[in-house]
């Protein structure tokens, strides 16, 4: 690795406009976890290249990773307003807003930028879009987008999450339920226990397990 690293650094002196030493040297780095010297390399990057988009894409996800989310929305609607067409930078920009912020202006904003995902078979564009409907007030449209999400994404906690709010939301409490113990185990599993959305899924199940049992309407009818 450090042979690697001072190979990365030597082609970037000798090539600082090419993009590709910076993004060797930034994985190298970030592969390491020194993220302070990743995303150094990154800035240093950015400004021999004039803005390179593929750094750009890499300075949003490490700003995210970092718990800088709003930086990255920021480095993402640079990206978008260069191309709109980018579906992945529209999924993630749309994303990043819907999670970030719960204002309606900026549910509306991530709603016009998700659309064109609607019709998108890839299963992270489909949560993302699902999401935002359920957060719009669309639960039941949203399901459309989230159940299939939710089967071919089975081991990603917060997609599962989402499924369990749009279900909730539309009083289908036992299935909801079913899914927010999923987030649980998966979440726990993966040392992740602690995350917000495990947080806000056993919240649910403990508000779910305190509703009243269903009635039976048949064993609860009496002759006339």
């Amino acid at each position: 690795a450090a042979g690697a690293e001072e190979t990365y650094r030597a082609l970037v002196d000798e090539a600082p406009a090419t993009p590709q030493p910076h993004r060797a040297l930034f994985a190298l780095l970030a592969a390491q976890g020194r993220l302070d010297d990743a995303a150094a390399a990154l800035d240093a990057g950015l400004a021999a290249t004039g803005g390179d988009a593929d750094l750009m894409f890499l300075q949003a996800g490490l700003r995210e990773q970092q718990g800088d989310v709003e930086a990255a929305i920021a480095v993402y609607e640079t990206l978008y307003a260069r191309d709109s067409n980018n579906l992945v930078i529209a999924n993630n920009l749309a994303s990043l807003l819907t999670a970030q912020r719960g204002d309606p202006a900026s549910l509306e904003r991530a709603f016009a930028i998700a659309r064109r995902l609607k019709s998108a078979n890839v299963p992270h564009f489909q949560d993302t879009y699902g999401w935002i409907l359920h957060r719009r007030g669309d639960s039941a449209g949203a399901l459309a987008y989230l159940e299939p999400a939710a089967a071919a994404l089975g081991d990603n906690a917060l997609v599962q999450r989402h499924l369990g709010e749009a279900l909730f939301a539309l009083g289908r409490a036992a299935e909801a339920r079913e899914r927010f113990a999923l987030v649980v185990a998966i979440a726990e599993a993966g040392g992740a226990a602690s995350a917000p959305h495990v947080e806000a899924a056993r919240a649910r199940i403990a508000e779910i397990d305190a509703l009243p049992a269903p009635v039976d309407a048949a064993a609860a009818a009496t002759d006339g």
